[in-house]
């Protein structure tokens, strides 16, 4: 059992809370005060911040789920789990929440939730000019270009869904890929064969803080790689082809990934840019494309 609640993150204190033994009851109160005095009181409700070791894995909105949930088993008073539940609402769209982990979450507790939206609710929506829209207890969704004014006669669910704009180019952040063969930059002229190691480097340049970052860097596809060195506190995979790299920069700093391609296919092949995100899909930027031909015995 954990001797220093404050040692933990909101989560580790939230967890434990869920599978406390009965026999550490008495442990109860003590986790309790440590996360209540981490939260902050927001006009929606009270929520706490992602824990900075997993922020770029799990959101706040995924840990107010965890440390909602783990409230409701215990003798915490009805307005503080009524203020995080509060909050949660507030951030959920009509297709759900931003990310699939508070979706989870979310949706264990769904009967505790929304149990008491049992049909008998009057949601009544005007329009800019104050004339009658809808005035039902389940309202359809509807596609709206004006402001409007929606009221109830008790606690109700609102999503709202706004068009997501396409993703903007970024100066913040640079993308640069070079392929070496044998120390050498790879070049249109450079004479590639089967069984030759490929080297490439990616640096990922950013002038500003970036507490979330996808990169997307596509591989060759007549060859397979033979060795990764992923940046410092990144979650790596491959995926059909694809590089794919979550990360994160607190503060202005290049970031560097090295990987090695064994070449097993003879052809020519054109591999799109490396591209950088900021996850949420509202600005990108890119590397050029690199052209590769590897000739046939």
């Amino acid at each position: 059992m954990c001797d220093s609640p404050s040692a933990l993150g909101n989560e580790g204190l939230a967890a434990l809370l869920l599978v406390l033994p009965h026999d550490y009851a008495y442990a109860i109160p003590a986790l309790l005060n440590e996360l209540l005095s981490r939260s902050h009181i927001t006009p929606r409700g009270l929520t706490w911040s992602a824990d900075p070791a997993t922020a770029r894995l799990h959101s706040s909105d995924s840990v107010n789920a965890l440390i909602l949930h783990a409230t409701l088993r215990t003798s915490v008073s009805t307005s503080i789990t009524n203020q995080i539940q509060s909050m949660l609402l507030s951030r959920r769209g009509s297709n759900g929440w931003s990310d699939v982990i508070t979706n989870a979450r979310m949706w264990a507790m769904r009967d505790t939730l929304f149990g008491t939206l049992d049909g008998q609710q009057q949601v009544t929506i005007l329009d800019q000019h104050g004339h009658l829209s809808q005035n039902q207890a389940v309202s359809p969704a509807i596609i709206l270009n004006e402001d409007v004014t929606i009221t109830s006669n008790a606690p109700v669910l609102v999503g709202i869904t706004r068009p997501q704009p396409a993703p903007i180019a970024s100066d913040a952040v640079r993308i640069l890929r070079d392929y070496t063969i044998n120390g050498q930059p790879l070049t249109t002229d450079t004479t590639i064969q089967v069984g030759d190691i490929i080297d490439v480097e990616l640096n990922i340049i950013t002038f500003a803080a970036a507490p979330y970052l996808t990169i997307q860097e596509p591989l060759p596809t007549i060859g397979e790689v033979i060795a990764l060195t992923p940046p410092h506190d990144s979650h790596t995979r491959i995926d059909d082809a694809l590089l794919i790299i979550h990360s994160t920069s607190p503060a202005p700093s290049i970031m560097k990934c090295h990987y090695r391609i064994k070449i097993t296919y003879a052809g020519h092949i054109i591999i799109p840019p490396s591209t950088v995100n900021d996850g949420a899909g509202t600005w990108y930027a890119q590397s050029q494309p690199q052209s590769i031909y590897v000739s046939t015995p």
